[in-house]
């Protein structure tokens, strides 16, 4: 699968090698403050089909308990069309945790995180997430440590936004890294890092 060079974008954050959390040698260290961004961002995607996998591994000091509903993405993809799609990020829902979910914004079905009670993050841990853009029918589907988790799937009729169709852009970027959305967060900063990123045509696997 064709891409360009690997760019690193900040805002109230850095991004850095360090052995802190590695699996090896280093691993990418992001760092932001409050609804700081901190991501590399890949250009020049063409998969075939418009479709393709990723993984990457993640070690997170700590998701958002405040404010409520606070909003975090670690992978977005884009492309010519308007709509970016969010294949890993989440939400702070009070009452019940911070869960994953995957989304999408500025597409036809709106701002949207399809958040699921069954998907809780974990912090403080090495964790492997891997997805899947499968543009047939407009499809994610995501796997934490190896296991599908089918509550998080969303395709052309099953979303989580206004109800018509949700439709892929055609890809041509994608980044990886942090952002969250809104200010005076719970905790006031965040670290993270990531290791093994990868994208292909097939299943990476962990």
């Amino acid at each position: 699968m064709a891409a360009n060079g690997w760019t690193p974008v900040t805002k109230d954050g850095a991004l850095t090698i360090d052995a802190t959390h590695a699996q090896g040698k280093g691993a990418l260290h992001v760092h932001t403050q409050a609804n700081g961004k901190a991501y590399i961002e890949v250009a020049g995607l063409s998969p075939a089909q418009n479709s393709f996998f990723g993984r990457m591994k993640m070690w997170v000091t700590a998701f958002p308990t405040a404010p409520d509903y606070a909003h975090f993405t670690m992978v977005e993809a884009s492309g010519t069309e308007p709509g970016v799609i969010r294949a890993v990020g989440g939400q702070n829902i009070p009452g019940k945790a911070t869960l994953w979910g995957t989304g999408s914004d500025g597409g036809p079905t709106g701002d949207w995180t399809n958040w699921k009670e069954s998907a809780k993050v974990l912090a403080e841990k090495w964790v492997c997430v891997e997805w899947q853009f499968a543009a047939a029918d407009n499809q994610i589907q995501v796997w934490f440590d190896g296991q599908l988790n089918p509550d998080l799937t969303v395709s052309t009729k099953v979303h989580g936004g206004t109800a018509v169709d949700f439709v892929f852009p055609t890809f041509n970027k994608i980044w990886f890294g942090w952002w969250l959305y809104q200010s005076g967060s719970t905790p006031p900063e965040f670290d993270l890092w990531l290791d093994d990123v990868a994208l292909g045509n097939k299943r990476l696997g962990c």
